[in-house]
C-alpha cells in the first residue's frame, strides 16, 4: 500500500524525492516479487497463509509499478510472471 500512495504523487514531487520514492518502490516490489510464492500473516485475524487480500493488494501494487514503470524509471524484469502468479492465485481465492 506504500508504494501504491507513492506511486500515485509521483509526479508531484521534485527530483531528490523522486530519487527516494523511486528507490522505496523499486525495493517493495522487489520484495513482492522475490515472496509472492510464501505465506503472509494477516495480522488483523491472526493468521498466517496465502490471504486473499494480501494478494490482492501485491497484484495491484505490480500493476500499477508496471503502468507506472517508464514515468517513474523501474527496471522490474521478473514482474509478468509475478503479475501471472499471483492473477491466477486471486481468482481462486486462496491456494
Amino acid at each position: 500500500m506504500q508504494s501504491l500512495a507513492i506511486m500515485q504523487c509521483f509526479g508531484q514531487l521534485s527530483a531528490q524525492p523522486q530519487n527516494d520514492a523511486r528507490t522505496v518502490i523499486d525495493k517493495n516490489v522487489q520484495h513482492i516479487i522475490d515472496k509472492k510464492d510464501d505465506p503472509s500473516q494477516n495480522l488483523c485475524e491472526e493468521l498466517t497463509g496465502m490471504s486473499f487480500f494480501t494478494r490482492a493488494v501485491q497484484l495491484r501494487c505490480l500493476k500499477e509499478a508496471k503502468a507506472k514503470q517508464g514515468e517513474i524509471g523501474l527496471n522490474l524484469p521478473d514482474i509478468d510472471a509475478a503479475i501471472t502468479t499471483l492473477a491466477g492465485a486471486s481468482r481462486c481465492g486462496s491456494d
